[in-house]
């Protein structure tokens, strides 16, 4: 069934079966997000073919967004080949208009749909198709959109009920499994459209980088992430319990517990303050903050806010009126 070339084919598959096992997915129940495209289709051909060995139940679900005319036409190649591999197919329609924050709006929409599908099946976990690809352009975003704290991080492999079993791949060696086959993917042109931040990198610096460096970089970026994101779940729980333990009241931090610790911590420590106050956390913000404590004045922040280090202690309140008045952002006062 869609097979032209079974020795490639296993390659890919032998080590999706590999990286299935390294995730603990064995006799689970899943749901693959498929739209069509090819790392998609990838995903939900070489899961089909080696399921029996994990034990695995699979479902697929296909989620048309309603942003182009296509959209439903692609949903539907999806609902057939689901019926081919006998996999039961789910869709939602999310009737989007065009929003400043097309792609982050987008995003949201479609995990929070997958979850509502997930939770009315019953099944264990959500799976992208995420590439090593993928993984290389989120972290080159990252660090040039300049991230407060964790820029080194990428897509995480694993959150909650989300897994991508395929960021060990690059987008080159998708390709060519899913040409050894019979099936042909959807073209989404919003993957060509350069009016989009993550295309621009993906067809431009990230292509660059390999013609300079080679195609193995790629995979070396992916590496960096998961070190990356191992590396920033320790720090977060160190600065978790660093918070816990400076916390002299549920608003307020002190000052000489805070500035016995290690930079990193401080810099953390502070992200989960501004997180309290649903605060923008960015690196101006945090740096600005660390001063201020340091020097024992005010830093002002996003909405209006003020960090305060006062009679030993840190915290956070409204900025006085005339302060609003001036309209100054993330600047020591």
């Amino acid at each position: 069934m869609f097979l032209h070339s079974k020795k490639n084919l296993l390659s890919f598959e032998k080590s999706l079966y590999n990286n299935y096992l390294e995730l603990n997915l064995r006799r689970e129940r899943l749901l693959l997000a498929v739209s069509g495209g090819v790392d998609s289709l990838a995903l939900l051909l070489a899961t089909s073919r080696i399921s029996s060995k994990l034990s695995l139940h699979v479902e697929v679900a296909s989620i048309h967004h309603g942003l182009r005319e296509e959209g439903a036409q692609e949903v539907d190649f999806v609902r057939a080949l689901s019926a081919k591999l006998g996999t039961p197919f789910h869709t939602q329609n999310l009737n989007m208009r065009s929003h400043v924050a097309l792609e982050e709006r987008a995003r949201h929409l479609r995990y929070a749909a997958l979850e509502e599908i997930r939770e009315r099946r019953c099944l264990n976990f959500i799976l992208t198709a995420h590439t090593a690809s993928d993984q290389a352009c989120t972290l080159l975003m990252r660090l040039s959109r300049g991230a407060a704290l964790s820029g080194a991080r990428g897509i995480w492999r694993r959150r909650g009920y989300l897994l991508r079993p395929m960021l060990t791949f690059r987008r080159a060696e998708v390709e060519h499994y899913l040409k050894q086959t019979s099936l042909s993917p959807v073209m989404d042109f919003m993957n060509k459209d350069e009016r989009f931040f993550r295309v621009r990198m993906r067809r431009g610096l990230l292509r660059m980088l390999e013609d300079v460096a080679g195609a193995s970089a790629t995979l070396h970026l992916a590496q960096f992430c998961r070190y990356a994101d191992e590396d920033e779940a320790f720090l977060q729980q160190l600065a978790l319990r660093a918070f816990q333990k400076i916390q002299v009241s549920p608003t307020a931090l002190d000052v000489m517990g805070f500035l016995c610790l290690e930079k990193p911590l401080q810099r953390r420590v502070l992200a989960l303050l501004l997180s309290q106050h649903g605060l923008e956390i960015d690196s101006k913000s945090i740096e600005n903050s660390v001063v201020a404590i340091q020097t024992k004045k005010n830093a002002t922040l996003a909405q209006d806010s003020l960090l305060k280090s006062e009679k030993g202690l840190i915290f956070i309140e409204a900025a006085p009126p005339r302060k609003k008045r001036l309209g100054k952002k993330r600047l020591l006062s």
